[in-house]
């Protein structure tokens, strides 16, 4: 062997040695650290592009059963609904079958009808009012009232408008998503009166039309004798095809929550300058204001206002804000995604809307009285009972879908994790029997390159 002063072989070769120990030294650390076998694409090139494939692909597969889940909340929502308009339809049917029994009196049978209209209104309600996720899968269009126009088109907000003739018609709707409603009319003398209905007849706020005609009316020669509910019930006025008044809902004054909204009305005979003490009893005198005012906090189905009598008034109507519904019929089916995949057709499952308002099931115009008309009702509830059952299995068949797709993606991800696991995560126990060996080689590297750096000293000895 030579013997160099200027250069050292071997210094060299230990030196790179021990740098090649040190690289395996930091990488062994860094696959320790973040338990990752590819760390960069220079770990391993096609290992990393074929991982970095595999990540891309869980993600988007746990967004799609993100996806399913939403899906199975709708149907479920809608699903849960559609059971409460079904035991109506059953509460509906059985109150069909006891109208029919010939011990009823007119008298009981109406009764019967009032609860009948009610359970009616409230199928409405359910349908209209049922969303998810921004959708309304019970109808297919806003509630409205036709033949007749909003208030919010009618009149404008806020502005006092005079000389308005009274009578026995619909002066305007107010629509649903209309909030902070505050309607005040001033009859003067005249006692005209603000009544407020739904469209299927239900009487809300308002005096009561007792015995055909409007009691307080009852000195005057026009109101006697005239049937009211139906010279007023007309498709022409915005009432459906078959209302039928209904009183039990009536608040003639003060406040009250009916159907989900709140109300506030000061009640008939709210005389300005009626105070016993000027002098006139408590009398209305000609020129004398008297004002009826009634507040809603939030319209959540459309209601019919009429101004009853037979003189003039002025009214003026505000409010706060207007929600204007869109069209529901512009959503379509619901399209749940049940795949990833690109380069070809994207799969789905869709769920069609079920409309389930009373015109949808076909019961709009039931009634039960007189008794043919309940025979006709019970006929067409159990046809409106079947039609609900057959939208129920549609969202249960969904569900059955989506939590299949569901499972089958749970299982790819699954899959897909674990060939992600097998190409870039670390192996431990190799790492740490790799980091034990080049920790060893590094030692020992570091010294043979402190005991090869001493050979020049002994050149000196000899030297000297």
């Amino acid at each position: 062997m030579s013997l160099s002063v200027h250069n050292s072989a071997s210094n060299f070769y230990i030196q790179n040695q021990l740098n090649a120990f040190n690289t395996n030294l930091s990488k062994s650390f860094e696959r320790l650290s973040s338990g990752l076998r590819i760390n960069s694409a220079a770990d391993d090139a096609a290992g990393s592009q074929i991982s970095t494939r595999l990540e891309t692909s869980q993600i988007s597969s746990k967004q799609v059963a993100r996806n399913l889940n939403d899906g199975i909340s709708y149907s479920q929502i809608a699903e849960g609904a559609l059971t409460e308009v079904g035991d109506m339809l059953k509460r509906m049917r059985q109150l069909s079958v006891q109208a029919q029994n010939g011990t009823l009196s007119a008298a009981d049978r109406q009764a019967l009808d009032a609860e009948f209209q009610q359970l009616k209104s409230e199928i409405n309600n359910i349908a209209y009012e049922t969303e998810a996720f921004g959708r309304h899968p019970l109808t297919d269009s806003p509630p409205e009232v036709e033949n007749v126009t909003s208030i919010v088109d009618a009149y404008a907000n806020g502005v006092t408008l005079s000389g308005q003739p009274s009578g026995v018609r619909s002066i305007a709707y107010l629509p649903a998503g209309l909030t902070g409603v505050d309607i005040a009319i001033d009859s003067l003398s005249m006692d005209d009166d603000i009544q407020i209905f739904t469209p299927s007849g239900g009487h809300v706020v308002g005096t009561p039309f007792n015995s055909g005609f409007a009691p307080h009316n009852s000195q005057d020669a026009v109101w006697n004798g005239v049937n009211l509910p139906s010279q007023l019930f007309l498709t022409s006025n915005g009432y459906t095809a078959n209302a039928s008044y209904n009183d039990s809902l009536l608040m003639t004054q003060g406040s009250q929550q009916i159907l989900g909204m709140n109300f506030t009305f000061t009640g008939d005979g709210d005389y300005l300058n009626s105070d016993p003490t000027n002098g006139n009893n408590g009398t209305v005198g000609s020129g004398e204001s008297q004002i009826e005012r009634v507040t809603i906090d939030r319209v959540t189905t459309p209601l019919i206002i009429s101004v009853v009598g037979s003189g003039s008034y002025s009214i003026t109507p505000s409010w706060t804000g207007y929600d204007a519904p869109s069209d529901y019929s512009a959503e379509g089916d619901l399209r749940i995604t049940t795949t990833t995949a690109t380069g070809q057709a994207q799969q789905f499952i869709e769920i069609p809307k079920t409309p389930a308002t009373t015109e949808d099931l076909g019961i709009s115009d039931l009634a039960l009285d007189p008794i043919a008309a309940a025979e006709a009702a019970l006929a067409q509830t159990d046809i409106a009972s079947a039609q609900v059952a057959e939208h129920r299995a549609t969202y249960g068949a969904s569900i059955n879908s989506i939590q299949s797709s569901l499972r089958s993606m749970h299982k790819q991800q699954e899959a897909a994790a674990a060939a992600k696991s097998r190409i870039s995560d670390a192996d431990y126990a190799a790492e740490t029997a790799d980091l034990t060996k080049n920790q060893i080689l590094q030692q020992s590297a570091q010294a043979l390159l402190a005991q090869n750096s001493q050979r020049p000293n002994l050149v000196l000895s000899l030297l000297s």
